[in-house]
């Protein structure tokens, strides 16, 4: 490719910018161009090291942040007809995945806080009923209501452990769930 094509394909990606800003952005490369030229080597070689001239112009554009306007214009911007579907796309199937998301959450939760209050409910029962066998005197009844205290206690701390996995569970595929649908929403808008 010859110095003038380049240049030439160089200007038509940069149409978008003013002619100000488009003069600069050619002038710099050319200075680039003669100083190397002036080195040793040859004009071909400078415009292979400095890559096709779309590839050059994205770079300037980025720099000034209009490449994501090109790309947005290009794509047509947001027309009514893109609001309305992606509306329907969120009531049918957004909405009732946040709504999932978040019962899982909630279940994640009470299992987690479920194992500490039958355990602390069993201590509170067992405690109660003691104290009502030492006032009252002995009686089979505060005993046997006692003994149920003590083994939901002993049932609660061993479930803990089982419980906060459980959770643990839940919390990990809530938040892969919630970052493969991101994903997937950021990939599509980039496509």
């Amino acid at each position: 490719m010859t110095k003038k094509q380049w240049f030439k394909r160089f200007h038509k990606k940069l149409s978008v910018l003013p002619h100000e800003e488009r003069e600069a952005a050619a002038q710099y490369y050319r200075e680039l161009l003669s100083d190397r030229v002036e080195r040793g080597e040859t004009e071909t070689q400078v415009l292979n090291s400095f890559g096709s001239p779309e590839q050059a112009a994205v770079g300037i554009l980025c720099e000034k942040d209009e490449y994501s306007k090109i790309a947005y214009k290009s794509s047509g911007g947001v027309s009514l007809s893109r609001v309305v579907i992606m509306t329907v796309l969120f009531l049918c199937l957004g909405l009732p995945v946040i709504v999932l998301i978040f019962a899982i959450g909630i279940t994640a939760a009470a299992l987690a806080v479920s194992g500490f209050a039958l355990a602390a409910g069993g201590c509170v029962q067992a405690i109660w009923f003691f104290v009502l066998l030492c006032m009252r005197g002995f009686s089979a009844g505060f005993l046997a209501l006692a003994g149920i205290g003590v083994a939901a206690a002993g049932a609660g701390l061993l479930l803990i452990p089982l419980f906060l996995i459980c959770s643990k569970w839940l919390f990990k595929f809530c938040w892969k769930f919630f970052m493969s649908t991101a994903r997937l929403i950021c990939e599509k808008k980039r496509a």
